[in-house]
């Protein structure tokens, strides 16, 4: 068998919140931070898990505007139909062009047979 890795771990109250999330902190608890860094171990090594072990910053969204956020629905909605707008007029006027210039009888076009 291949070499390889195994982490055993048990507690009394598997999966309690407390145990998984810190409330107070609203980030991960003790048991949520040994999992996390176990998992990191295992899977990263040594070397890059003492990276992923300092605690991230809290980088919170800014709050748009309300002129803003109408601003982007109106780009992200209203942008693909009228570019499918735009290209079925450009067609369309190039079909015209293409059809004023086709070739046509010399009877329709003298006005009777001759």
């Amino acid at each position: 068998a291949a070499p390889g890795s195994l982490l055993v771990m048990g507690t009394a109250r598997p999966l309690v919140d407390d145990l998984i999330v810190d409330r107070a902190s609203g980030g991960i608890g003790w048991a949520g931070a040994l999992a996390k860094n176990a998992v990191d171990g295992l899977s990263l090594g040594d070397a890059l898990l003492r990276l992923s072990l300092r605690e991230p910053r809290p980088r919170p969204i800014e709050d748009l505007s309300r002129s803003r956020i109408l601003f982007w629905q109106l780009v992200i909605v209203g942008f693909a139909p009228a570019i499918y707008l735009i290209l079925g007029l450009v067609r369309l006027l190039r079909r015209r062009r293409l059809q004023e210039r086709t070739w046509r009888p010399a009877a329709a076009s003298a006005g009777g047979e001759s």
